[in-house]
């Protein structure tokens, strides 16, 4: 028996990368997935300091993909 846990187990998705860059509109987040497995959303959060977090979207996954996917956000008030 083992106890072991691989990452895979723990998360349903598969990152390829996560980006953010300043614009003149507010800041852009843009991330891509290889795979997901049963993913419902991504909630982004901004951090004010180490201990307070404030939501600033709920971006709808694609719950079951075994191809690229892409997603984006626009944060107008960074």
């Amino acid at each position: 028996v083992s106890n072991t846990i691989t990452l895979e187990s723990v998360l349903p998705i598969t990152f390829i990368n996560f980006s953010g860059s300043e614009t003149p509109s507010g800041n852009a987040l843009s991330w891509k997935t290889l795979t997901e497995k049963n993913s419902s959303h991504f909630e982004l959060e901004k951090a004010y300091n180490s201990n307070q977090f404030e939501t600033l979207a709920t971006i709808k996954a694609a719950g079951n993909s075994s191809s690229f996917r892409s997603y984006s956000y626009l944060d107008i008030k960074p």
